[in-house]
């Protein structure tokens, strides 16, 4: 999860501590730097997350910068990479706008909830 707001990680962490849900989450606070550990790791499986719920207002390097440096280094990367939009914002330009990356896979407005985090993960689930 990348977002710069502490508590957003500490709400979808204890849902999905409390749903048994995504066993390993790592949190960061800071896009740039996650997007730095993705193209470091890009040829490394084991090291690239299945999923990513990204936060789309923060200061300096925000969401939509992550979003087009992603896009630019997206085919050189050894695994497929999905990533939900999770935002305050409500501007249907925003929502939009994130839709024209494939690789986002849908936009969320903050808070997520619990019936949201089982739907994403439902899609991961291996059985």
């Amino acid at each position: 999860m990348i977002d710069d707001n502490e508590l957003e990680h500490l709400i979808v962490q204890r849902y999905l501590d409390k749903l048994d849900l995504f066993q390993s989450v790592e949190h960061s606070l800071d896009a740039k730097a996650s997007l730095k550990s993705i193209e470091l790791n890009k040829s490394n499986m084991g090291m690239l997350p299945d999923l990513i719920f990204l936060d789309l207002r923060m200061p300096g390097f925000s969401g939509w910068d992550f979003l087009n440096r992603f896009q630019m280094i997206y085919g050189n990367i050894v695994k497929k990479i999905d990533i939900y939009v999770i935002s305050s914002s409500i501007d249907m330009n925003d929502i939009l706008t994130s839709k024209t990356f494939d690789f986002v896979k849908a936009y969320y407005s903050k808070p997520l909830n619990k019936a949201q985090l089982i739907a994403i993960f439902s899609k991961y689930k291996i059985n």
